[in-house]
């Protein structure tokens, strides 16, 4: 379903945990996140933020944490440019203890 990017505050979806107005799916000790963001250039910077405050809360470190920022970011960037407007939906998974 197409998301209206002018109620922003009602963009991010999840069901647990709301971090500077995004509903997250998940709290310091789960291992996933998912959320879904408007389909625009707007949305970079909550996903940006969102992405590294997962990390962070994880005990990451902050070399991992900024690698996955910027992966995230260009990855959300590249969908923005193809398909504009169409919602974009995060998913964050921790495969392994390791948070160096």
């Amino acid at each position: 379903m197409p998301v209206n990017a002018s109620d922003r505050s009602a963009q991010h979806n999840g069901s647990a945990g709301s971090h500077g107005g995004a509903e997250l799916n998940g709290r310091a000790a789960d291992h996933s996140h998912r959320a879904s963001y408007p389909g625009d250039h707007l949305s970079l910077a909550d996903i940006r933020a969102d992405v590294a405050r997962w990390f962070s809360e994880r005990g990451f470190s902050a070399d991992t944490a900024d690698r996955a920022v910027l992966l995230v970011s260009e990855l959300c960037s590249n969908a923005v440019e193809a398909g504009p407007d169409h919602p974009i939906d995060v998913h964050l998974t921790a495969a392994d203890s390791n948070r160096a």
